[in-house]
Parts: C-alpha cells; sequence; structure tokens
C-alpha cells in the first residue's frame, strides 16, 4: 500500500509542476496541495475503514472520516482554483490539529499492534512542524487570494 501512495504522490508532484500559473503568478504549489489533499482524504479514510474493523467505538472513524471529507472538498476547490478549497483544506488541518492527541491515543491511524502513541516531545515537535507548514501555505495562498474565484 505504501508503494503504491508513493507511486501517486510522485504523480502529483509530476502533474503539479506542469501546472498552468494563476494570472501572472505561479500555481504549482497550490495544485500539489490539491492533490496531496486528495490521497490525503484516501488515506484517512482508508485508515478509519481499516479501524472499524478493530473497534466496538466509531467516535474517532468519524472524526476522520470528516477531516477526510473536508480535504476532499478542500482538494476540489485548490484543483479549481476556488477560494472555498482554501478556507476546507484550512479548517480539515484545523480539526486534525485539534483532534491530534485524541486520534493518536486511539491508535487510529497505523494498524500495528505494536504501535505506541507519541510522547509529549514528539507531539510538540509535530506540532512545531505543522506551525511552519501552515504558515508557508498562508503566506502562499495569501498572494494568489484575490486571483482564485470565489
Amino acid at each position: 500500500m505504501n508503494l503504491v501512495f508513493s507511486v501517486l504522490d510522485l504523480l502529483v508532484i509530476v502533474v503539479a509542476l506542469k501546472a498552468k500559473p494563476l494570472g501572472n503568478v505561479p500555481y504549482r504549489w497550490g495544485v500539489y496541495m490539491g492533490g496531496s489533499a486528495a490521497l490525503l482524504a484516501l488515506r484517512l479514510i482508508l485508515y478509519a475503514v481499516a479501524a472499524m474493523g478493530d473497534r466496538t467505538q466509531g467516535i474517532a472513524e468519524l472524526l476522520v472520516i470528516l477531516i477526510a471529507a473536508l480535504a476532499a472538498l478542500g482538494s476540489v476547490g485548490l484543483l479549481l482554483r476556488r477560494k472555498f478549497g482554501i478556507m476546507a483544506l484550512a479548517v480539515a488541518y484545523a480539526v486534525l490539529l485539534a483532534a491530534a492527541r485524541f486520534l493518536d491515543a486511539q491508535g487510529i491511524f497505523p494498524s500495528n499492534p505494536r504501535y505506541q502513541p507519541l510522547s509529549t516531545t514528539g507531539f510538540s515537535i509535530l506540532l512545531g512542524a505543522f506551525a511552519v507548514y501552515a504558515f508557508a501555505n498562508a503566506v502562499y495562498f495569501k498572494e494568489r487570494w484575490k486571483l482564485l474565484a470565489p
């Protein structure tokens, strides 16, 4: 499965490199983010479906499906060059960030029985990396906001 997603990730990169500009500014990162959001949605749905067979409670799975739906909506919006894509993806990442500790404790992401939840230090590093990623995306899309369709 990891090989399939690696090939799909590579395909997203190749497509993004050929993306047409948005007005007079490049939109390669926007296309890459749209394709990556689609793959994120697919991965999350697969995680949720796999976890449903192992557990009786469905709150974590429903939360993951909600995040996947928002990521899919964000993907469609970004690939269509619409403002709602940025907003949907931002909400998806915000919900994922808010629920990350809960989902990590539930062990929903990996289906490895030896999986251990992240330590506080590991979780802090993950949050810091996410903050840098979110800031870079905010700067990129702020410059392109007025060029996107409503």
